[in-house]
């Protein structure tokens, strides 16, 4: 059976093609990894609170705290898991409007340096990202396992508000 020399261009375009993905994808896209993790280099605290990132006129600072993590060694090991995927820059990933929960805060000599919010679980919100930055699959099973094993709660503790209806002496949830 002989080949057509047309079929052979064919195979040697695609072949091409196919070795040029790779390039192309890192040409058009966005590791988030370098610029988060100078941003929290020099933390010697971290700060788990029982909110999200500063935004819906939250008050970040009257939050309380859940988990603080000193001991350098812990702060390493958490530093070290917080991993985040690879983006391309071509499409514009949305966010959600929420403030997410819980808040993690890193500090460097008792100033806040890094102020986030984790976005369902999967997600950090950060001043320093143009979106929301999806961990990776393990860093965020991880981060979630952490978190458990320490006794943050899954959800965030929100005192429920209740008005009152005089009307007919019914409250009604907020």
């Amino acid at each position: 059976m002989r080949i057509r020399p047309s079929a052979k261009l064919t195979v040697i375009a695609l072949t091409a093609l196919l070795g040029l993905v790779p390039v192309i994808w890192l040409i058009f896209s966005y590791d988030p990894n370098p610029a988060f993790a100078e941003a929290i280099q020099s933390a010697d605290k971290i700060v788990i609170r029982n909110g999200g990132f500063d935004c819906c006129g939250n008050d970040v600072d009257g939050q309380d705290t859940l988990l603080e993590l000193t001991d350098p060694k812990f702060i390493a090991q958490f530093n070290n898991n917080i991993v985040f995927q690879r983006r391309t820059t071509l499409v514009h990933r949305s966010q959600c409007g929420c403030c997410g929960y819980p808040g993690i805060d890193w500090y460097a000599g008792g100033e806040r340096i890094v102020l986030t919010g984790m976005q369902h679980g999967s997600a950090v919100r950060w001043a320093g990202f143009s979106t929301d930055e999806h961990l990776t699959e393990e860093s965020s099973a991880w981060l979630n396992r952490f978190l458990r094993l320490r006794g943050v709660p899954d959800q965030q503790a929100v005192p429920i508000r209740v008005k009152l209806d005089s009307r007919v002496g019914l409250g009604s949830y907020q």
